[in-house]
């Protein structure tokens, strides 16, 4: 993304991106956010939840933890609204997404997941991009999961990416 907002003139470089695969949000609070924290942000987006849903995590604490992510974030910078949430894609679409439901509707879990990172946005003025619908392309179009079938692919991310740039550039330039 950054590339690409170079490209419509924002001048922009990435400081850090502290993601770790299969982090949950305790994890984030603990490894990542001192990270984020000493990194003197202008600018951020945060995609997580994710792990939490398949590692069982109920969803107040994953309302409490995102909560504590978000305040944090805001804390660092100059204006508190420069924050870009992503909700959860819909990985039970993907060939082993089933493995990591158990028994679980992985598809209800995540759009209630989903509803917390919707309601904490709109409490805060923050706003948040939806790749849930998109995701769930994965299901019919394989080229759209990694290798692994479980994991978006790069052209995945390209178009998740597409939905989520308009709506940073529109931030960045007012």
């Amino acid at each position: 993304m950054t590339f690409h907002l170079q490209q419509k003139g924002i001048v922009i470089s990435l400081i850090e991106n502290p993601s770790v695969l299969g982090a949950t949000t305790q994890e984030v609070i603990e490894d990542e956010l001192p990270s984020y924290e000493a990194s003197n942000p202008t600018f951020a987006s945060l995609q997580v939840g994710v792990n939490d849903w398949i590692h069982g995590t109920t969803k107040q604490l994953f309302k409490e933890n995102l909560e504590t992510i978000v305040t944090r974030m805001q804390a660092k910078l100059a204006n508190p609204h420069h924050i870009v949430l992503v909700t959860i894609p819909d990985f039970s679409v993907t060939p082993n997404g089933a493995k990591y439901a158990g028994e679980r509707d992985a598809a209800m879990g995540i759009q209630g997941f989903n509803q917390v990172i919707k309601d904490l946005a709109s409490e805060r003025g923050l706003v948040v991009v939806d790749i849930y619908a998109l995701s769930q392309g994965m299901k019919e179009h394989q080229e759209l999961t990694a290798a692994d079938g479980i994991h978006p692919s790069a052209q995945e991310y390209a178009l998740w990416e597409a939905l989520i740039l308009p709506t940073v550039l529109q931030m960045l330039q007012t």
